[in-house]
Protein backbone atom coordinates (compact mmCIF):
# COMPACT_ATOMS: atom_id res chain seq x y z
CA UNK A 1 0.00 0.00 0.00
CA UNK A 2 1.68 3.16 -1.35
CA UNK A 3 1.36 5.98 1.80
CA UNK A 4 3.01 8.64 0.47
CA UNK A 5 1.93 12.38 -0.78
CA UNK A 6 0.68 12.45 -4.50
CA UNK A 7 2.15 15.19 -5.46
CA UNK A 8 5.95 15.10 -4.43
CA UNK A 9 5.75 11.39 -3.05
CA UNK A 10 7.49 12.07 0.63
CA UNK A 11 5.78 9.73 2.86
CA UNK A 12 6.24 12.84 5.90
CA UNK A 13 2.53 13.17 6.03
CA UNK A 14 -0.21 13.78 9.07
CA UNK A 15 -3.95 13.45 8.93
CA UNK A 16 -5.97 16.00 9.57
CA UNK A 17 -7.42 14.98 12.65
CA UNK A 18 -4.01 14.59 14.32
CA UNK A 19 -2.88 18.00 13.37
CA UNK A 20 -6.38 19.32 14.59
CA UNK A 21 -5.70 17.90 17.69
CA UNK A 22 -2.40 18.12 18.60
CA UNK A 23 -2.87 21.73 18.31
CA UNK A 24 -5.51 22.41 20.98
CA UNK A 25 -3.48 22.43 24.03
CA UNK A 26 -4.82 22.86 27.11
CA UNK A 27 -3.71 25.32 29.88
CA UNK A 28 -3.56 24.86 33.23
CA UNK A 29 -1.03 27.44 35.01
CA UNK A 30 -0.83 28.96 39.08
CA UNK A 31 0.87 31.78 39.90
CA UNK A 32 2.07 32.68 43.34
CA UNK A 33 3.74 35.72 44.60
CA UNK A 34 5.09 37.68 48.24
CA UNK A 35 5.84 41.55 48.87
CA UNK A 36 6.99 42.67 51.95
CA UNK A 37 7.35 46.38 52.26
CA UNK A 38 8.17 49.30 55.04
CA UNK A 39 6.06 52.22 56.19
CA UNK A 40 7.75 55.42 58.39
CA UNK A 41 5.93 58.17 58.50
CA UNK A 42 5.22 60.89 60.72
CA UNK A 43 2.91 59.34 63.41
CA UNK A 44 3.00 55.81 62.25
CA UNK A 45 5.48 53.13 61.20
CA UNK A 46 4.48 49.65 60.01
CA UNK A 47 5.20 47.00 57.95
CA UNK A 48 3.26 44.77 55.71
CA UNK A 49 3.38 41.31 53.84
CA UNK A 50 1.12 40.37 50.99
CA UNK A 51 0.76 37.19 49.53
CA UNK A 52 -1.24 36.31 46.10
CA UNK A 53 -2.23 33.87 44.34
CA UNK A 54 -4.13 33.51 40.70
CA UNK A 55 -5.07 30.49 38.42
CA UNK A 56 -5.92 30.12 35.04
CA UNK A 57 -6.86 27.69 32.59
CA UNK A 58 -8.24 27.33 29.16
CA UNK A 59 -7.58 26.29 26.08
CA UNK A 60 -5.80 28.01 22.63
CA UNK A 61 -5.55 26.64 19.14
CA UNK A 62 -2.64 26.96 16.77
CA UNK A 63 -2.96 28.11 13.62
CA UNK A 64 -2.40 25.05 11.47
CA UNK A 65 -5.16 23.44 13.91
CA UNK A 66 -7.38 26.16 12.82
CA UNK A 67 -6.73 25.16 9.04
CA UNK A 68 -7.23 21.77 9.53
CA UNK A 69 -10.37 21.47 11.44
CA UNK A 70 -12.99 19.49 10.91
CA UNK A 71 -16.40 20.69 8.85
CA UNK A 72 -18.88 21.89 11.27
CA UNK A 73 -22.49 21.31 11.74
CA UNK A 74 -24.66 24.48 10.56
CA UNK A 75 -26.44 25.97 13.92
CA UNK A 76 -29.83 25.79 14.39
CA UNK A 77 -29.78 28.50 17.04
CA UNK A 78 -28.01 30.77 14.55
CA UNK A 79 -30.28 30.25 12.33
CA UNK A 80 -33.31 30.68 14.24
CA UNK A 81 -32.11 34.03 16.16
CA UNK A 82 -31.20 35.69 12.45
CA UNK A 83 -34.24 34.70 11.47
CA UNK A 84 -36.27 36.06 14.36
CA UNK A 85 -33.95 39.80 13.97
CA UNK A 86 -34.98 39.40 10.23
CA UNK A 87 -38.93 39.64 11.31
CA UNK A 88 -38.54 42.02 13.81
CA UNK A 89 -36.68 44.71 11.70
CA UNK A 90 -39.21 43.99 8.46
CA UNK A 91 -41.90 44.00 10.92
CA UNK A 92 -40.81 47.37 12.42
CA UNK A 93 -40.29 48.86 8.69
CA UNK A 94 -44.10 47.41 7.48
CA UNK A 95 -45.23 48.87 10.62
CA UNK A 96 -43.96 52.12 10.04
CA UNK A 97 -44.48 53.02 6.38
CA UNK A 98 -47.28 50.45 5.65
CA UNK A 99 -50.98 51.01 7.05
CA UNK A 100 -52.81 48.64 5.87
CA UNK A 101 -53.30 45.00 7.84
CA UNK A 102 -52.57 42.18 4.93
CA UNK A 103 -49.21 43.16 3.94
CA UNK A 104 -48.23 42.54 7.59
CA UNK A 105 -50.02 39.07 7.32
CA UNK A 106 -48.15 38.22 4.43
CA UNK A 107 -45.33 38.89 6.03
CA UNK A 108 -45.51 36.78 9.07
CA UNK A 109 -46.84 33.69 6.46
CA UNK A 110 -43.72 34.26 4.38
CA UNK A 111 -41.21 34.76 7.27
CA UNK A 112 -42.90 31.14 8.96
CA UNK A 113 -42.56 29.30 5.11
CA UNK A 114 -38.45 30.82 5.03
CA UNK A 115 -38.02 29.68 8.96
CA UNK A 116 -39.57 26.28 8.17
CA UNK A 117 -37.42 26.18 4.88
CA UNK A 118 -34.23 27.23 6.38
CA UNK A 119 -34.38 24.77 9.40
CA UNK A 120 -35.57 21.64 6.90
CA UNK A 121 -32.13 22.81 4.87
CA UNK A 122 -30.08 22.97 7.90
CA UNK A 123 -31.37 19.40 9.47
CA UNK A 124 -31.29 17.93 5.45
CA UNK A 125 -27.33 19.26 5.83
CA UNK A 126 -26.60 17.87 9.20
CA UNK A 127 -27.79 14.79 8.56
CA UNK A 128 -27.32 14.29 5.09
CA UNK A 129 -24.49 16.36 3.60
CA UNK A 130 -22.01 16.87 6.91
CA UNK A 131 -21.75 13.67 7.51
CA UNK A 132 -20.03 12.88 4.25
CA UNK A 133 -18.13 15.56 4.85
CA UNK A 134 -16.62 14.34 8.18
CA UNK A 135 -15.77 11.12 6.44
CA UNK A 136 -13.75 12.89 3.95
CA UNK A 137 -11.79 14.91 6.75
CA UNK A 138 -11.26 11.54 8.71
CA UNK A 139 -9.51 10.38 5.56
CA UNK A 140 -7.52 13.72 4.77
CA UNK A 141 -4.14 14.20 4.68
CA UNK A 142 -1.97 16.74 5.43
CA UNK A 143 2.43 16.40 3.91
CA UNK A 144 4.88 18.32 5.50
CA UNK A 145 6.62 18.45 2.61
CA UNK A 146 4.78 20.19 0.01
CA UNK A 147 1.88 21.65 1.95
CA UNK A 148 -0.24 19.62 -0.25
CA UNK A 149 -3.69 18.33 1.91
CA UNK A 150 -5.31 15.13 -0.17
CA UNK A 151 -7.75 12.63 0.53
CA UNK A 152 -6.66 9.11 1.21
CA UNK A 153 -9.71 5.73 0.50
CA UNK A 154 -9.08 2.76 2.44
Amino acid sequence: MDFSCPSCKSADIQQLSVIYENGLPDIDTTSKGRSSGVSYGCKCMGAGLLTSTGETSGSSQTLASKKAAPPEKLSYLLTTVFLFFFFIIIRIIFETFIEERWPQTLLFIVWAILTVALVYFVFQYNTKTWPSKKVAWNNSFFCNHCGNTFGHTK
